[in-house]
């Protein structure tokens, strides 16, 4: 009984490098994501509204634009939550 070899210690071992490996590859596409910008016409498509309901979004300022020359781009993080869903913007109050 002294031989006794755990049999799931390098499982676990196997297990813990690759969640360790998963923390790295999630975070690094979440850093990606962070910095995407998008256009009206594509904030439109994500969040299932027309492009002149997003116009006035910018205009009331429930989003946030960026100006690239001509057009007008709109960051990842003003669509989206820190989970990955998508903000409301129908019933949000203007204060």
């Amino acid at each position: 009984m002294s031989n006794y070899v755990d049999p799931f210690g390098a499982i676990l071992k196997e297990i813990d490098q690759v969640k360790s490996q998963q923390h790295l590859i999630l975070k690094t596409l979440k850093e990606g994501h962070l910095s995407k910008l998008y256009t009206t016409k594509e904030v439109s498509i994500i969040i299932r509204v027309d492009i002149q309901t997003v116009r006035s979004y910018i205009k009331k300022g429930l989003l946030k634009e960026t100006l690239i020359g001509a057009k007008k781009h709109i960051a990842h993080t003003e669509i989206y939550n820190n989970d990955g869903t998508i903000k409301e913007f129908k019933y949000k109050r203007i204060s």
